[in-house]
């Protein structure tokens, strides 16, 4: 008998991977049928058919096809616009880069999640990243309204720590069912054919969180279904971000979306064409790189992106 071992080098544990099935007393219809009373059948595919494939609750968005993954990798073209958004929270902050198409189609590019990292340390990561990957690229970026809450550990909110990198998110607060209409929309075949939505495909969690990984919570029987996810600790932070970006980047106008806000807002196309703002005054959108140095008080190295 052969039974795979896998060992990981990192913590010295050895994982034996052994089906039921091994067990002649356990590989009989009445032994299965008990073993999967009360689990929910994706359940029972994860945990006793080990198949990965399947997810713990019930999936979530349910448009997601195989359509919305793209058949290549997303090119970038020099100086795109593009449209990030950030989740904060020490444990698992994350970053998710999209850009409209030539099509129109909304495009995931990349996702950036950390682990344990203050803000700041994060979205230099992000930064370097961005700078690296998207030569001459214009930025605009949303967050959530919780950046403006001031951090206990470092005393100063997730927005300003972005602002000291040159990053300026702009956000407000919304409901989650709104973001979760636009992304089920983008998702759906349009009248010209195409998906509204897709992926890189080698963004593997944003693919594995729309086949399932992002599912709705568990409710008892009897209960209505709340259209909200689970708040995993994983997925959560990967599609919370996308649910701000669908916001403000696109609004609903009945069964149509069209263009936001932030496609108009003075300040973001300020910093999309390359005027850096440290303010949310208006008048001051027309800084200077060194203007914003001496405003500091200098000395910060970053080049403003």
């Amino acid at each position: 008998m052969v039974i795979p071992v896998r060992r990981n080098k990192k913590n010295l544990f050895t994982i034996a991977r052994i089906h039921y099935s091994l067990d002649p007393d356990k590989y009989t219809k009445e032994w299965l049928n008990e073993a999967k009373r009360g689990m929910p059948e994706m359940g029972f595919k994860r945990e006793y058919e080990i198949d990965y494939s399947f997810y713990a609750g019930k999936q979530f968005f349910t448009e997601f096809r195989e359509y919305n993954i793209a058949k290549e990798s997303i090119d970038y073209r020099p100086r795109e616009i593009l449209y990030r958004g950030w989740d904060y929270g020490f444990h698992r902050p994350c970053c998710v880069i999209t850009m409209l198409n030539g099509e129109d189609q909304w495009c995931i590019l990349k996702v950036i999640l950390g682990k344990d990292e203050y803000i700041y340390d994060f979205g230099r990561r992000v930064k370097d990243y961005c700078q690296s990957t998207y030569p001459s690229a214009k930025y605009i970026d949303v967050d959530d309204i919780a950046g403006i809450q001031v951090s206990d550990k470092t005393h100063q909110t997730s927005r300003q720590a972005l602002n000291n990198l040159g990053i300026f998110p702009s956000g407000s607060k919304q409901e989650i069912e709104e973001g979760v209409t636009i992304i089920r929309k983008k998702l759906r075949i349009r009248v010209d054919g195409l998906p509204g939505l897709i992926i890189d495909p080698n963004q593997h969690d944003v693919i594995d969180g729309f086949k399932g990984g992002i599912h709705y919570p568990n409710v008892k029987e009897g209960q209505p279904q709340r259209e909200e996810y689970e708040k995993d600790g994983y997925y959560e932070h990967i599609f919370d971000p996308t649910r701000y970006l669908a916001v403000q980047m696109f609004t609903l106008t009945g069964e149509k979306e069209s263009q936001n806000e932030i496609a108009r807002d003075p300040l973001q196309w300020a910093m999309r064409d390359g005027r850096p703002r440290r303010t949310l005054d208006a008048n001051e959108i027309d800084m200077t790189s060194d203007d914003i140095s001496d405003s500091l008080g200098g000395g910060l190295g970053e080049e403003i992106i």
